[in-house]
């Protein structure tokens, strides 16, 4: 069975996240060991900034940063989120702000509409 896009992409994003955290071969060789043991390959603590959502009636939850993605939940207004990651869109357009949560990617900013502020 061939692999589906949303499995490509997870394995892609997954290997980017590898190269930035594994520095040398030895890291490597445990994470890859790791992964082929089964065992699971614990994330390093990760600093967040805590976004409010201002969206309308929610923000949806998607599988990657692009309205193209798969939607996989959604956020309410006025509640927070913590974002890990940033990402400028798929697209390239420098005026795209999308924030990786826990459970997917939130778009922040799209273009001049704005879905979430930044909690000081």
């Amino acid at each position: 069975m061939p692999i589906t896009e949303e499995g490509r992409l997870l394995i892609e994003n997954y290997i980017v996240r590898l190269r930035k955290e594994i520095e040398t071969d030895k890291e490597l060789i445990i994470v890859l060991r790791e992964i082929l043991d089964g065992t699971p390959v614990l994330e390093p603590e990760l600093e967040f900034t805590v976004w409010r959502i201002l969206a309308e009636p929610y923000l949806n939850i998607r599988f990657q940063p692009s309205l193209h993605a798969t939607d996989i939940g959604n956020v309410y207004p006025q509640s927070t989120v913590d974002v890990l990651e940033y990402y400028g869109g798929l697209q390239g357009d420098e005026n795209d702000l999308w924030g990786r949560i826990e459970r997917g990617w939130i778009a922040l900013e799209l273009g001049v509409n704005i879905f979430a502020e930044k909690v000081e």
